[in-house]
């Protein structure tokens, strides 16, 4: 019976300002779950900015809103540095809704708020595995310049010696 939840709204509001780092390089997950979350018609999703979206959640227009914190690219960023701080999403229900809608029991409510956590955060892993999948093929990428410079410096002081020793 929950199984048609697409006509759900759902707030979304991205406020995350994104990140760079010299390892990842430009980095703005909120905008890559936003463009993920527009062509997934699991529910009802409504992007918008978070006054609008407290307001709605507020008069029932809304099931729940997500918002996406300034700093959750950053947080995910820390993967990388010895002070990982774990991105956090924060998240609103409609407390009024559950208590009036008289089909929307407790267990279906906890369903529909397992369904929208579950497919909201599967994207939000989604992306920031391919954030981090790319930052690994740039790491890669800059080692190995790293080591055909060191491999290349090194023939040319060895071949200095050489001709140091031949004179």
């Amino acid at each position: 019976p929950y199984s048609n939840t697409s006509h759900i709204d759902v707030a979304v509001v991205n406020q995350d300002t994104g990140a760079h780092s010299d390892l990842a390089g430009d980095l703005d997950v909120g905008s890559q779950v936003v463009a993920q979350l527009k062509e997934n018609n699991q529910l009802g999703w409504r992007f918008t900015d978070l006054d609008d979206a407290m307001e709605r959640v507020h008069r029932g227009d809304s099931y729940a809103a997500i918002v996406i914190p300034p700093d959750f690219s950053q947080n995910l960023l820390s993967i990388t540095t010895a002070n990982f701080t774990q991105p956090q999403l924060q998240y609103f229900v409609n407390e009024k809704a559950n208590a009036v809608a008289p089909k929307m029991t407790d267990v279906g409510a906890t369903t529909l708020d397992r369904r929208i956590t579950d497919t909201f955060t599967s994207t939000v892993a989604e992306k920031a595995a391919e954030a981090i999948r790319a930052a690994g093929t740039d790491t890669e990428t800059q080692l190995g310049e790293a080591r055909d410079s060191t491999i290349s410096a090194l023939d040319d002081a060895t071949a200095k010696v050489g001709g140091a020793a031949d004179s």
